[in-house]
């Protein structure tokens, strides 16, 4: 059961130059709606009391004429990547204790049956964070997840660092998560990585629990 206060950042900063696109990543459409309002709709529940949105000054007026007001926007320029997104976002947390669910923009299947379990995961865990994870035969090229013998996360290894053993791991991370903010912010550890992955060892490190939520398509 989800207990504590919780809100929601949504990371769109990025151009999406690999889609070669006039358009905005996360303005493409998928029957009629585009890829953020997808998002956006996944975390409009009852339980999450705001949404925040990272956006860059490239993409900031696009991106405000789908959406309106039905979030709240933390400009990031220029964008430093995802560690760095949630720093920009500090004064929008500021006061805020809770759980924050943290989303890249460009997930269009997300939904928010998978959103409520990975925070009812970090609620009943009291963990520092949670982040989602899925099996998959021929994995995508994100971050593999390490786990020792006991089935415990070891790390996150990107697909650019993984050795050629990391890369046949079949589990990898969504780049989703939920953490409890009392653990995440204010710490200055983003601004010597710029990466949520690379972070997490942080976590690890201040002997914070750290969970996984695997989820299995039905």
């Amino acid at each position: 059961m989800i207990q504590k206060k919780t809100r929601a950042l949504i990371l769109a900063a990025g151009k999406g130059t690999r889609m070669r696109s006039q358009f905005d990543k996360v303005l493409h459409k998928i029957l009629n709606k585009t890829i953020i309002e997808y998002v956006v709709e996944s975390l409009e529940q009852e339980y999450i009391e705001k949404i925040g949105i990272v956006v860059s000054t490239h993409n900031l007026n696009q991106i405000r004429k789908v959406l309106k007001n039905r979030v709240d926007y933390i400009v990031q320029d220029p964008p430093l990547g995802t560690g760095h997104a949630v720093i920009e976002s500090i004064n929008w947390l500021n006061r805020f204790k809770g759980s924050l669910v943290v989303v890249v923009g460009d997930a269009p299947f997300i939904n928010k049956n998978i959103i409520s379990r990975l925070v009812e995961r970090q609620q009943c865990t009291d963990g520092a964070v949670c982040f989602l994870t899925t099996i998959t035969d021929n994995p995508p090229p994100w971050g593999r997840v390490v786990r020792d013998s006991s089935n415990n996360v070891i790390r996150i290894v990107e697909e650019n660092d993984a050795s050629d053993e990391e890369k046949e791991i079949s589990e990898v991370n969504s780049g989703m998560y939920c953490f409890e903010k009392s653990c995440l912010l204010p710490h200055n550890y983003f601004e010597q990585f710029f990466r949520i992955r690379t972070d997490y060892l942080y976590l690890k490190k201040e002997s914070w629990q750290h969970f996984s939520y695997q989820y299995e398509s039905s």
